[in-house]
């Protein structure tokens, strides 16, 4: 199945993403969340059954954000097509003829 635009470019399929500067508090919180599944992790690496359950409860929390993403970016470009269809319409009807 072929992918939208908007999941072609949350995947870093097209755009220019990589020169979106990510900012201090991403980056802080991404790291707060590496460090909490290393040591989750660590602590679980005896009960196989408890660390599997975490890793799907992990994979499970990433899908979520990705289709809250997904439709959030989809949203914003519905907002900005019918708003630039306003504003022409809005452009054009205030036209001098």
């Amino acid at each position: 199945m072929q992918s939208s635009a908007i999941e072609q470019l949350i995947n870093g399929m097209r755009g220019a993403y990589a020169t979106v500067p990510l900012s201090e508090k991403y980056k802080l919180l991404q790291t707060k969340a590496a460090e909490n599944t290393r040591l989750l992790r660590t602590l679980l690496a005896d009960s196989p059954a408890l660390l599997a359950q975490m890793g799907n409860a992990v994979a499970a929390l990433e899908d979520a954000y990705t289709e809250f993403a997904i439709q959030h970016l989809k949203e914003g470009l519905r907002f900005g097509i019918l708003l630039g269809m306003e504003i022409a319409q809005d452009t054009q009807e205030n036209r001098p003829d």
